[in-house]
């Protein structure tokens, strides 16, 4: 399958081995693999029970965007795309030109971010809620290799000052890998129905997102939040709790 090398590398780098068991799982329930392809377009759409994956590459034959139709917002999560990969690597070349159509083009949507150090408040551009899954990496230059270390959202609140104060951690290479403790942090705000990004790590001059700040966008929490342009308001969420669990102002700073 003329894809095997990027698929293969693809699968072994971005994707956790429980992960790709359960996807492997779901491919054998599936069996033989049900797809459109636009050689023209570079695109192939596979059909995974209800759902349908679209895998798009480069001349080069290298993977360039994955997405699926359903609610996960990261390829690497998403058990539709990594059992669609699985198969594919199981598909002839002459089963894929079989399948041939001509899919009606989609311009992507090109994003633009302002040049300026990646530790200061940058603004974020505005997406459409039904874009998912890669839209945030064309923001994202990719200088060491193909795929980038994919860091791990541990936690995430709205901070007294109305951030979002999102912490991650290290890359986990396998299950069997624990956590390492870590001070890396991203920080979105919101003004003027606006949406704003910084990392506490990274230092550099860029007009592009850093590695945090991809992580954090492509989790599914934050992802949703920008979507849907949600208000981010520390004391209308804390005078909400305050009120539906009868504390004291004090006492849900401190449980806060």
């Amino acid at each position: 399958m003329f894809l095997t090398t990027t698929i293969s590398q693809y699968l072994n780098s971005e994707v956790s081995f429980k992960k790709f068991k359960m996807a492997k799982y779901l491919s054998e329930s599936i069996g033989e693999l049900k797809l459109l392809n636009d050689s023209d377009q570079r695109v192939i759409k596979c059909y995974i029970e209800d759902e349908e994956t679209i895998i798009s590459y480069d001349p080069t034959n290298s993977l360039s965007t994955l997405s699926c139709t359903c609610d996960s917002t990261d390829p690497d999560d998403c058990l539709h795309i990594v059992a669609s990969l699985y198969l594919l690597l199981n598909t002839s070349d002459n089963k894929i030109k079989e399948n041939k159509v001509e899919f009606k083009k989609v311009e992507a949507p090109t994003l633009n971010m302002e040049r300026g150090a990646v530790n200061s408040y940058r603004q974020l551009p505005k997406i459409n809620t039904e874009v998912r899954n890669n839209i945030w990496n064309g923001l994202f230059t990719k200088t060491k290799s193909q795929f980038y270390e994919r860091f791990e959202v541990l936690n995430i609140k709205l901070n007294q000052a109305s951030e979002f104060e999102i912490e991650l951690n290290e890359p986990v290479w396998s299950d069997y890998d624990e956590y390492e403790e870590s001070d890396l942090r991203v920080y979105i705000k919101k003004e003027n129905d606006k949406f704003y990004i910084k990392c506490n790590t990274c230092d550099d001059i860029s007009a592009f997102l850093c590695k945090h700040q991809l992580s954090a966008l492509k989790d599914n929490s934050v992802h949703r939040i920008i979507a849907k342009n949600k208000k981010l308001d520390y004391k209308v969420v804390s005078e909400h709790f305050i009120k539906k669990l009868k504390i004291s102002q004090k006492l849900f700073g401190i449980a806060y």
